[in-house]
């Protein structure tokens, strides 16, 4: 057991290093990081892990049995991603991301991401 001190130098060093973690790169006009064409392949990549993740936790079934049967960009008009849930309030703001349709035993699941897949909703519960 550490004294008061400790604790505090502690929580000192978690919030560094959480500052730290959300410093964004700075990068000039000439070299970029990712161009568009990689932005989109590592997005569809996460968004589909995010979404296998979320089905799978649903339906209470490992990821490896879900198949992916499409995944196409696409665009929304507020946060809710296009599966909007009567009495809920979605901010009105632009949303780029993916979606796709995941096949379990037969049955077809539509889920929706965001571009890096921080946010996945299942259109189809």
């Amino acid at each position: 057991v550490g004294s008061a001190e400790d604790l505090g130098l502690m929580f000192e060093n978690i919030r560094k290093g959480v500052h730290s973690a959300s410093d964004i790169p700075d990068v000039d006009a000439k070299n970029t990081l990712a161009t568009p064409t990689e932005v989109s392949r590592l997005g569809s990549s996460c968004a589909e892990v995010a979404a296998r993740q979320l089905l799978a936790s649903q339906l209470s079934v490992e990821t490896i049995d879900l198949q992916v049967m499409d995944i196409s960009p696409a665009n929304w008009s507020d946060t809710s991603l296009g599966c909007v849930v009567e009495g809920r309030f979605y901010d009105a703001v632009p949303q780029s991301g993916f979606e796709l349709d995941i096949d379990y035993n037969g049955d077809l699941y539509r889920i929706h991401s965001n571009t890096f897949g921080s946010q996945v909703i299942n259109c189809i519960n």
